[in-house]
C-alpha cells in the first residue's frame, strides 16, 4: 500500500512503514533489514533487557530488538 512516496508492508516483524533505495528496497524484497545484525545482538539480549536504538530511523533495528525483550 502506498502513502505518496512511503510503502506499508507486513513484514517480517511486523508492519514497517519505509522508502528509500537501500532499506525500502530491502523490506519490500525480502521482508526484513539488517538480519544479521539482529541475530547478532540477539546472542546478548535476553527477555527484560535493556536496548536504545540510538539513531533510530524507522524502525528497522528498533521493531525486532523490542520483540527480543519483550515488554517488561
Amino acid at each position: 500500500m502506498q502513502f505518496g512516496p512511503l510503502a506499508l508492508k507486513h513484514c517480517k516483524y511486523g508492519w514497517m512503514l519505509f522508502a528509500g533505495p537501500i532499506i525500502g528496497k530491502c523490506f519490500d524484497l525480502y521482508g526484513q533489514y539488517s538480519e544479521a545484525e539482529i541475530r547478532m545482538m540477539g546472542n546478548f539480549l535476553r527477555e527484560g533487557s535493556t536496548v536504545v536504538d540510538v539513531g533510530a530511523n524507522i524502525g528497522d533495528l528498533t521493531v525486532p530488538l523490542s520483540q527480543l525483550v519483550g515488554k517488561e
